[in-house]
């Protein structure tokens, strides 16, 4: 399969989470998507520009984490930037990132996202997998 992909050896018990995190998730980030858009939208930026800006900006983001995460920490023991990392580079101290993230976290988006995950490997589980 490698070669027409990344593999990766997984144990059985963490097929149902693989399931939720490759399986499930392209339906999260177009809802994700989505919802970014409308923000455009409400904002006064036609639709299809508003998808255009948001994939790209998403399409930028994945490739950063991508590469950060590839890093291997060489002999000084620098280590690629995690996702927080790369959310507290880009969020200026009292900035606009910083009130678009307080207000996602206010309306729970990271609890609803893990809720999300959660109960993929439920139903995956319930199904029989």
């Amino acid at each position: 399969m490698s070669t027409v992909g990344r593999t990766l050896v997984l144990a059985e018990r963490d097929f149902s989470a693989f399931t939720a995190l490759a399986g499930s998730s392209p339906a999260f980030v177009f809802q994700f998507i989505e919802a970014l858009a409308r923000g455009g939208v409400a904002a006064g930026i036609p639709k299809a520009q508003a998808v255009q800006i948001v994939t790209q900006a998403l399409l930028g983001s994945a490739l950063t984490v991508q590469a950060e995460a590839a890093k291997t920490a060489p002999a000084d023991g620098e280590r690629g930037r995690t996702p927080a990392d790369l959310i507290d580079a880009v969020s200026s101290p009292g900035g606009t990132t910083v009130a678009g993230l307080v207000a996602l976290e206010r309306a729970g988006f990271s609890a609803a996202v893990v809720d999300g995950v959660q109960a993929t490997i439920a139903r995956d589980r319930e199904l029989g997998a």
